[in-house]
């Protein structure tokens, strides 16, 4: 999984039938996994069906701070930016380069995608909105569905899992955060859209994420020579994890 990002994770469902909690958990789990650009392959989820819990709005976090934050980027749209439009893109497009793995079933090259980067590159872009516009086309020339964008003001906020604050950690991090030994909780704090109160949200885990890593080690050469074997089924919350010790064992 592979994420850029330059705000904190949204949640984001469209799902009418179900209630605002369990709404709520779908994106928390959509977004701990992508908080901006999600790359991965189909994998197990590691909480399912899970029990939802709300506590009154917390008073640790301030909605008027957050308030002010909105304020600051809304008038930051003409302004000179720490993070410029053009740098969000080549960000974008640096992650794929990087961390993005192709099957053979899609339309992806390296020379291809270096390409996309020289069309970009020079171009002016006025707008934060224009340049999720052109990530989204960008990404959607990978013929991959589980590559995605999710632009920062299309829902809820996480703001800290089990305490800990997710702002600039990566969707391998806060992932990590999610996963626990069955039947145990984890509490996510969450901000309800723009200047909206922070609530937080407790959670039982109930579907622990199996590995998707198998490994051995045989002996050849009548054992003078020891040869390591590491398949990596898919890629879900555990892959870097146990893809790690495996190499280590």
């Amino acid at each position: 999984t592979t994420v850029v990002h330059h705000k904190n994770p949204i949640l984001y469902n469209n799902t009418t039938s179900l209630n605002w909690p369990q709404k709520t958990l779908i994106g928390a789990l959509t977004g701990a996994l992508s908080f901006g650009l999600l790359i991965s392959l189909p994998s197990s989820i590691a909480l399912e069906s899970p029990s939802i819990q709300g506590s009154p709005p917390s008073t640790e976090l301030s909605p008027n701070e957050y308030c002010r934050e909105e304020e600051r980027e809304e008038r930051s749209e003409t302004a000179p930016e720490l993070v410029t439009n053009e740098g969000i893109v080549e960000e974008a497009w640096e992650i794929v380069n990087d961390s993005f793995i192709d099957n053979g079933r899609h339309r992806w090259s390296p020379e291809t995608w270096l390409q996309k980067k020289e069309d970009i590159i020079g171009t002016s872009i006025h707008k934060r909105s224009k340049a999720h516009d052109i990530i989204r086309r960008m990404l959607a020339s990978l013929g991959d569905p589980y590559t995605r964008f999710l632009s920062p003001s299309e829902g809820d906020e996480v703001l800290s899992v089990n305490g800990v604050d997710v702002r600039g950690k990566s969707a391998f991090e806060v992932s990590s955060l999610l996963q626990g030994p069955n039947e145990t909780f984890v509490t996510f704090k969450v901000k309800h859209g723009n200047c909206g109160p922070v609530q937080s949200i407790e959670v039982q885990r109930q579907l622990v994420a199996r590995t998707p890593v198998f490994y051995r080690l045989e002996q050849i050469e009548n054992g003078a020579t020891s040869v390591g074997y590491v398949r990596l089924k898919e890629f879900n919350a555990l892959a870097r994890k146990d893809l790690v010790t495996a190499m280590k064992r």
